[in-house]
């Protein structure tokens, strides 16, 4: 299997969804559009990392040793106000349509869980992950609706991987 992604479409698609969030939160377009297509290509970009630790306030999730210190290296304050960051999680949830549970794949090497963290609905996905960076295993988990953060259908995650954002 080969994922092939059409990175402009994906980064465009983050786009369109950020400024419908951004109309409903009275917010500047480009600024959430910034923000989520750099979470999007890297989860630990600054804006990653400021999205983990507002997920952690806004969900009650749990930030990972491994976020936390590099929160720390970067100069992220964990007690810095992430009002509005916390706002655009709390509307990307609300508008999921997720209403029952759902079985979710991630192909991973390490134990340790994340505030948020990117599962998909294919276990072959989730086992081309594995392979690509060269082991580890591939975890079936069931989530129930509040967990899950968005979906690839409504724009929040890569369609290529039928990506779903799951709170942790």
């Amino acid at each position: 299997m080969n994922l092939q992604m059409d990175e402009n479409r994906e980064m465009d698609r983050i786009a369109e969804y950020a400024k419908r969030i951004a109309y409903n939160l009275y917010l500047d377009g480009s600024d959430v559009a910034e923000w989520l297509t750099a979470w999007a290509i890297d989860w630990m970009s600054t804006d990653g990392i400021v999205f983990q630790i507002a997920a952690t306030r806004e969900f009650g999730a749990t930030l990972s040793g491994y976020v936390a210190s590099e929160a720390q290296k970067r100069g992220i304050s964990l007690s810095a106000d992430f009002s509005t960051e916390q706002a655009i999680l709390r509307e990307i949830q609300n508008g999921n349509g997720i209403n029952h549970p759902v079985t979710l794949y991630r192909g991973t090497d390490h134990n340790e869980h994340n505030a948020l963290e990117s599962w998909t609905t294919s276990r072959e996905i989730a086992e081309f992950y594995v392979s690509r960076n060269g082991g580890g295993q591939v975890i079936e988990e069931t989530f129930q609706p509040e967990q899950i953060l968005g979906t690839y259908q409504q724009g929040i995650g890569l369609e290529c991987a039928m990506e779903v954002i799951v709170i942790h």
